[in-house]
């Protein structure tokens, strides 16, 4: 079987990390900041700065691969990212003396691209009379969303029975670059390719921006707005899942509740279909609970279902359920990782026209995840942790991004939205509509 040869001390990209990193340019090209998110770290007090700082700079100098930068292998062609050492992080300092200047400080982050538009982290640690934030944005190409919490460990005390070093030493820094089995990687690309086609062809996808593909705004706009569940309102929320949707099923339950009031806020009273592609970790169970910490370690759901003026949850529910379960036992997830290695021949700016292919350039209805049981840090610089809040960027079209995540056993919503495209206030009315419906 032939398999091209490779240098085994390099971590190569994977076809999810290629695609990740296409959507990175595709959100540049349309005038956002890039393929972004941030942790929002409320802590309990006020850290010291000298410790934080400290630590930081151990951590990315002893993970140089989150200073890295793209290339190809001259030999077989694959991507890989290439480490580059002795470089600071970004840190710096900033005050708040109100709420609304958190808001207006957590928003000038969400809404700007890293230095030269290249990968990287970032961190911000916001002070105040009675506490401090820190914020720590990174770039989908370094991580994704579970990454960054197990990252956010690492500026912890407590390293899960081991030194730093030693947690540290077991995250994977080399990676394969799978140049094999290319007929089982063929065979999932036309299994994708039909299932892709099966859905367009039944009927379209609304999105709130009507379709516009584009340069959008020189100037980014996005807005985010959070709202923490307490204790009892998540064993509320977690029962009627399990009630409605059955066991383990509540991101069928959240997506469910968040197409009702999705459509209650932007369809008024047309029927209209959603298209939701929905994340799912694929990380497995191992004794190294750090392995997996960087680049991309995940797969899609795709969701196409109908919602009504009528339409009640237990419907949707229905609905969303039988696809899952089927694209479940298709094996739809690893069949698109499997395919996803073929396109990383091909340059960012080609794969971003294939991004478009889709619904006329409608590439979702709005953008959907449901992180999970958390895996972020308790306390930061010995300083205990609120709460963990996720602050995605988001591709315009569709300019709305719905996202769950917990904390300490508690749920977390986030409706990110670009004010630039969409009607001011959406994504407020968005996440009032969402809370008191799991409220209920």
């Amino acid at each position: 079987m032939l398999s091209l040869p490779y240098n085994a001390n390099r971590y190569y990209l994977s076809g999810m990390d290629w695609i990740i990193g296409s959507l990175n340019n595709y959100m540049l090209s349309t005038g956002a900041a890039g393929n972004h998110s941030s942790l929002v770290i409320k802590l309990r007090g006020h850290i010291p700065e000298s410790d934080l700082r400290g630590r930081l700079e151990t951590v990315v100098e002893k993970l140089p691969l989150l200073s890295g930068r793209l290339k190809r292998d001259f030999i077989n062609l694959a991507p890989y990212w290439f480490p580059r050492g002795g470089m600071k992080p970004d840190f710096q300092i900033v005050s708040a003396e109100s709420d609304s200047g958190l808001r207006e400080i957590l928003e000038q982050r969400l809404n700007r691209p890293f230095q030269n538009n290249e990968p990287g982290i970032a961190f911000l640690l916001v002070k105040s009379e009675k506490r401090d934030i820190l914020v720590m944005t990174f770039d989908h190409q370094l991580l994704d969303a579970r990454g960054a919490e197990l990252l956010s460990r690492l500026f912890s005390d407590k390293y899960e029975g081991a030194t730093l070093d030693k947690q540290i030493e077991s995250v994977k820094t080399t990676d394969a670059p799978e140049l094999r089995e290319w007929s089982a990687k063929f065979a999932a690309g036309r299994h994708i390719q039909r299932k892709i086609i099966e859905m367009t062809k039944k009927t379209g996808c609304h999105s709130p921006m009507r379709g516009r593909v584009g340069r959008l705004s020189e100037t980014p706009k996005l807005k985010a707005e959070f709202h923490s569940f307490d204790s009892d309102s998540t064993s509320k929320i977690e029962a009627d899942a399990e009630k409605t949707a059955g066991y383990m099923m509540e991101t069928v339950y959240l997506l469910a509740v968040a197409a009702i009031s999705f459509h209650k806020t932007v369809c008024g009273n047309e029927a209209e279909w959603f298209f939701v592609p929905v994340p799912i970790d694929l990380r497995k169970q191992s004794k190294s609970t750090f392995r997996g910490l960087l680049f991309n370690h995940f797969s899609f759901l795709f969701f196409h279902f109908e919602v009504r003026p009528d339409s009640s949850v237990e419907t949707i529910v229905r609905e969303l359920r039988g696809q899952l379960l089927a694209q479940i036992a298709e094996e739809f997830p690893e069949r698109m990782v499997a395919a996803a290695y073929l396109g990383r021949i091909f340059p960012f700016p080609l794969i971003r026209r294939f991004m478009r292919l889709p619904f006329d350039g409608k590439m979702a209805t709005f953008v959907f995840a449901n992180v999970g049981n958390g895996a972020a840090a308790e306390k930061i610089s010995g300083v205990e942790v609120e709460t963990i809040q996720h602050m995605p960027g988001i591709p315009s079209p569709p300019g709305v991004g719905i996202f769950f995540s917990r904390h300490s056993g508690c749920l977390n919503l986030t409706v990110t939205s670009d004010e630039n495209n969409l009607p001011p206030k959406l994504g407020e009315s968005l996440l009032g509509k969402i809370t008191k419906s799991l409220a209920v």
